[in-house]
C-alpha cells in the first residue's frame, strides 16, 4: 500500500527557510520577509541580516548634492543603533575620491551673507 504525501505551498516555504537561512537567524528573515522587506543576505554566526533599501528623502537629497556637484564614487552609509529602545540615527559617507577632485569639477562660489539691520 502506498501513500501519498501533498506539500502544500507553505510546507514548500517552510522548507526553503530551513534549508537556505541559518538558524539564528532564520526567524527574524521569515519575519522580515513575511512584511515586505526583500532580506538580501544574512549569517547566523554574526547576527545579521541585509535587507535592500530604496533611498528616499534625505538619502536621495544627499546623493543629489554629491552627484550633482562632481562627486561621483562615493558611499552612503546609513545607520539607525537602538539602545534600549532609543533610537539613535548617523549617516556616514565615504568617498573613493579626494574631495579636491571632485570640487575642481564644479567649484563653488560662496554668495555674501546679506545682513539685515533693523530700522
Amino acid at each position: 500500500m502506498c501513500s501519498k504525501i501533498i506539500i502544500t505551498k507553505k510546507d514548500k516555504q517552510s522548507d526553503w527557510y530551513k534549508d537556505n537561512i541559518e538558524e539564528p537567524v532564520r526567524g527574524i528573515v521569515k519575519l522580515l520577509r513575511d512584511n515586505g522587506f526583500n532580506t538580501q543576505s544574512s549569517c547566523g554566526h554574526s547576527m545579521t541580516v541585509q535587507c535592500e533599501f530604496l533611498p528616499d528623502g534625505p538619502i536621495n537629497r544627499l546623493h543629489n548634492l554629491l552627484f550633482n556637484n562632481g562627486f561621483r564614487n562615493y558611499m552612503i552609509i546609513t545607520c539607525v543603533e537602538v539602545i534600549d529602545g532609543h533610537q539613535y540615527p548617523w549617516i556616514r559617507i565615504n568617498f573613493n575620491q579626494t574631495i579636491d577632485q571632485a570640487m575642481k569639477i564644479k567649484r563653488y562660489v560662496i554668495p555674501p551673507r546679506k545682513v539685515v539691520t533693523e530700522k
